[in-house]
Order: C-alpha cells, then sequence, then structure tokens
C-alpha cells in the first residue's frame, strides 16, 4: 500500500508492505521521480513494478531524504503503549511536515 502527498517543494511518499529487498525504497522512489519528470509512463513504471524487472531499472534516489519511520509487526510482542513509548520522535522544523511525522 503506497500514499503520496506534497507539501510545498516537499514529497511525502508512505509505503507498507510485508518486507522491504534492500535498495528498493530508493529504487521506488526513482521510477517515481521519472513518471513525475515525464520520463517514463505511469503505465510503464506498473509494468516494470509488478513484473519485478529490477534489471531495467537504472535510476536509483539518492538516500538523502529517505528515512525510516517505524516498523510493524502483526503479532507484536509489546503492548500498543510500550510499542508507542519507545519509538523515536522526529521534529521537522519548518518543512511543513504531516502531523504523523511530529513527535
Amino acid at each position: 500500500m503506497a500514499e503520496c502527498q506534497r507539501r510545498d517543494s516537499f514529497l511525502y511518499i508512505e509505503v507498507q508492505a510485508s518486507g522491504f529487498l534492500y535498495g528498493m525504497m530508493r529504487l521506488l522512489v526513482g521510477l517515481l521521480v521519472q513518471v513525475g519528470r515525464g520520463e517514463r509512463s505511469p503505465h510503464d513504471f506498473t509494468q516494470l513494478w509488478t513484473a519485478e524487472r529490477r534489471d531495467e531499472v537504472k535510476y536509483a534516489a539518492p538516500a538523502q531524504g529517505l528515512c525510516l519511520l517505524r516498523v510493524g509487526y502483526p503479532d507484536s510482542p509489546f503492548s500498543p503503549e510500550l510499542w508507542f513509548d519507545s519509538q523515536p520522535k522526529f521534529v521537522l522544523p519548518n518543512v511543513g511536515a504531516p502531523e504523523y511525522c511530529l513527535g
């Protein structure tokens, strides 16, 4: 599942999945940038991503600006209160971040 928001010059992408491969988010964001620039069509993106054609993806977004905010598990060994209190608090001043990113 993915969701995308634009706020000023920032693009916020939230992706939920059962697992991620090394470099997967950088490749995903890189493809989305190419679609946004008109270098690839949304159809091309869908075909490449669903067919898992990593060999055809040549551009990966730089790591700067990408961050992992949380990891969840279906059967967490922690109570919701303990889990929430253990999460890092993010404060992104003056960037118009969505409320869920603020601590």
